[in-house]
């Protein structure tokens, strides 16, 4: 799901028929009326064409993590809000599992943002990819996005 906000925007996940978990940071900076823009869109492959219009929610209410504070890095695990919808999704929700990944296993990730450090601007297009994790551990990096232990060399922010 995006999560479209006035000054700009996020993904999110359906955890409940009528609940969108998304980053903390996303709505963290919002006024009050800024908080009455939000809106979700579901099924959106590219951010550029126009929602279905069932696909179109309003945000009734938000609720960020109690432990997040905005700009410290420590609570980043608490970069959470979760956004309660209008009205029900006819969308399953995703299930959610709780603990870290095993080695070995695959997982899907999604995301709207760069696939290589040259491309210019933001990606509009919804990407997918399937990806074994090679350890449960993850480094920082100077440019601070993360990568799988094993991996040389972490490419841009998707």
């Amino acid at each position: 799901m995006v999560v479209s906000t006035p000054v700009g925007g996020c993904t999110g996940t359906l955890v409940a028929r009528n609940v969108v978990l998304t980053a903390g940071h996303c709505v963290k900076k919002l006024s009050l009326t800024d908080l009455k823009k939000i809106r979700v869109f579901g099924g959106l492959l590219d951010f550029k064409l126009k929602p279905n219009p069932s696909d179109d929610f309003i945000v009734a209410r938000v609720q960020e993590s109690r432990d997040y504070e905005s700009g410290i890095d420590k609570t980043a695990p608490n970069d959470l809000a979760y956004l309660e919808l209008g009205r029900n999704s006819t969308v399953a929700p995703t299930a959610i599992t709780y603990g870290r990944p095993k080695a070995g296993t695959d997982q899907r990730i999604r995301g709207y943002g760069k696939v290589a450090d040259t491309e210019a601007g933001k990606n509009s297009i919804l990407h997918e990819a399937l990806v074994r994790i090679v350890n449960k551990r993850l480094r920082r990096t100077r440019s601070r996005f993360s990568c799988a232990s094993g991996v040389t060399r972490c490419r841009s922010n998707t």
